[in-house]
């Protein structure tokens, strides 16, 4: 939501040193989330799902207990699974692309959501590189990305294989397969794509922001009065974390120098 009204945690997602998380229309997008949550009850909260309810959100869209949750594809395989058509559990299912929301600051619709990709790496320590280096390029040729995307499990990363019948269901597509039906919508939605902060010190500082969401959700606390709580305190941390990285490199020569001038010290001693 925060994304779709046009905000972004950070100023610079690979190399930050402002957070974001004062800013009116993230406040604004916490707010209608718990609004939603607590007031009108449209939704579980996070607690109650751990707690109460003690579910997921998926089983919760399996069971139709709720009717539409935000998830990843990822998740296709285990609805799949649990809802086999012409089983007693099966319902008609499918996916389509997050609502847009108004930019109080232009008060234009914008339409963005966070996405990601994923990587292949092979350890040094492997002791079978050449077998490693085969299912590398397995997994991310064309054999693999066609085994993944009729499992529902990813989007082919081939734009070719990505609009075809593989991933985009047809008339000679397995029933079991066919669902998600709209699966073009995966592709329909890259011009709106938001990737998150790749600086390696983004998991901390977030962590120290939305570890204050519990209270907003619990009503203990206002968004703003969180989010205002939470960034001064990752923003504390970051301020150090930058710091830090710039402190010059340890000299070595000097070290070294030193080390024996210990050394011999403590010889003569």
């Amino acid at each position: 939501v925060a994304l779709s009204s046009g905000a972004r945690y950070v100023d610079n997602p690979e190399s930050f040193d402002k957070l974001n998380f004062t800013d009116p229309r993230v406040i604004r997008a916490f707010d209608w989330v718990t609004e939603l949550a607590n007031e009108k009850r449209w939704l579980p909260s996070q607690s109650e799902l751990t707690s109460v309810v003690q579910s997921t959100a998926v089983d919760l869209f399996i069971s139709q207990r709720v009717a539409m949750y935000q998830c990843g594809i990822w998740d296709v395989p285990r609805i799949r699974q649990a809802l086999k058509p012409g089983s007693e559990k099966f319902f008609e299912w499918d996916i389509t692309l997050a609502p847009g929301h108004i930019d109080p600051a232009t008060g234009k619709v914008v339409r963005a959501a966070p996405s990601g990709g994923s990587g292949y790496a092979i350890l040094n320590s492997t002791p079978h590189p050449e077998e490693a280096w085969k299912l590398v390029q397995w997994m991310s040729g064309e054999p693999g990305m066609k085994a993944m995307a009729k499992a529902g499990l990813a989007q082919p990363a081939i734009k070719s294989l990505a609009m075809g019948p593989d991933w985009i269901p047809g008339p000679d597509t397995p029933i079991e397969q066919r669902y998600p039906a709209n699966r073009i919508a995966t592709d329909q939605a890259v011009p709106y794509v938001v990737l998150p902060p790749t600086a390696d010190y983004w998991g901390e500082v977030s962590g120290l922001v939305f570890s204050k969401a519990e209270s907003i959700y619990s009503g203990s606390a206002t968004a703003e009065q969180a989010l205002t709580e939470g960034n001064r305190i990752a923003t504390a941390r970051l301020e150090t974390i930058l710091k830090e990285d710039q402190l010059p490199a340890f000299n070595w020569n000097i070290g070294g120098v030193v080390g024996l001038a210990l050394f011999a010290a403590a010889l003569a001693w």
